[in-house]
């Protein structure tokens, strides 16, 4: 089976070549809006505002890649504050396991811890 090619009709479609302005008409047309009040504007050359130096609360780690084959699919959002994922990230590196693994150990501990 083949495929349409959708821009097959672009082929038939003339361009008109781009024509160079000569400088003599330049020069009139630059003294023609002059004299009637439309004088050209040079691009203004803009700053950029200076951006204030926030230095975070808490220094982040470099996380390493934590992608590992497992049977979990879903995914789960939380909004935690900068120590809060710091600590979670330091002990999963400290364990040594993928980020769900550590969530599930520590679900498992909380169970077990009001068990009693």
């Amino acid at each position: 089976m083949n495929r349409v090619n959708p821009f097959a009709d672009l082929d038939e479609i003339e361009t008109k070549p781009k024509k160079k302005l000569d400088p003599e008409e330049a020069k009139k047309i630059s003294q023609i809006a002059e004299q009637n009040g439309f004088p050209s504007r040079q691009a203004r050359v803009e700053t950029p505002p200076k951006k204030k130096a926030v230095e975070p609360a808490v220094e982040l780690p470099i996380r390493r890649g934590r992608r590992l084959a497992t049977e979990r699919t879903m995914q789960f959002n939380v909004r935690a504050s900068p120590t809060d994922v710091t600590r979670f990230y330091q002990l999963a590196d400290e364990y040594n396991v993928p980020l769900g693994e550590l969530l599930k150990m520590a679900l498992d501990a909380l169970e077990k811890k009001r068990a009693g």
